[in-house]
């Protein structure tokens, strides 16, 4: 199951956003920096069920959780205002994961779907 398979596609889809490299328009998906899932306006209880989201990572097919908070988060919050979304292993799991065809190919796909 891919991430735009599994039901919180539904909650999701609108609110994730494609960060571009550069500073032009030409949306290149090959220019695709990453997806940023901001969290603000969601209640906690959809907050923690998108955090508890788990696909099969699109190299190994490990579970994994796709949306992810980043090391930087203060850790006075208790919940992330904003996470980003991959389709992979943690780096920490897993290196070779998000350097795959696959995982370009994941992130290229996920990014037409949501265009």
């Amino acid at each position: 199951m891919t991430l735009d398979q599994h039901p919180i596609w539904e909650t999701v889809r609108d609110r994730i956003k494609v960060e571009w490299r550069g500073d032009d328009d030409a949306h290149d998906p090959r220019l695709v920096r990453g997806l940023e899932l901001p969290l603000r306006g969601l209640d906690s209880t959809a907050i923690r069920r998108i955090l508890e989201t788990q696909i099969p990572c699109v190299a190994c097919s490990r579970v994994i959780c796709p949306f992810r908070v980043r090391k930087g988060m203060s850790d006075r919050m208790t919940l992330p205002r904003e996470v980003f979304v991959s389709a992979t292993c943690p780096t920490a799991i897993n290196m070779g994961c998000n350097r795959t065809k696959a995982a370009r190919a994941e992130q290229r796909r996920l990014v037409a779907v949501l265009q």
